[in-house]
């Protein structure tokens, strides 16, 4: 199976197409992604593959969207290829074998 170098987005509480679904809205990350997590408090979407984690964000946090969201952060993670999330301190993890970074 093939996967895909664009991941495409809508950001919900975005009303400026008069729908209730928002603006469609793409990122092209530079390889294909297999796990994705979304801080809306922050307004971040990371993508990762078994190298990398990417973070691009559609806004600032306590204001308005970007038209487009910008690449801010690249992770380099190594051995750590499993599931990304965050903890309770907005502390981004992703997993590895028997242990979490």
């Amino acid at each position: 199976m093939e996967r895909s170098e664009a991941l495409n987005y809508r950001i919900l509480d975005d009303n400026s197409t008069g729908t209730d679904v928002g603006k469609l809205h793409w990122i092209y990350p530079g390889f294909s992604p297999y796990e994705l997590y979304i801080q809306d408090s922050h307004k971040l979407i990371f993508a990762a593959d078994d190298k990398r984690i990417n973070a691009f964000s559609w806004g600032i946090p306590s204001g308005e969207n970007y038209e487009k969201a910008s690449h801010v952060h690249t992770i380099i993670t190594k051995n750590f290829r499993g599931p990304i999330s965050t903890i309770a301190t907005d502390r981004l993890i992703r997993a590895g074998k028997g242990t979490v970074a």
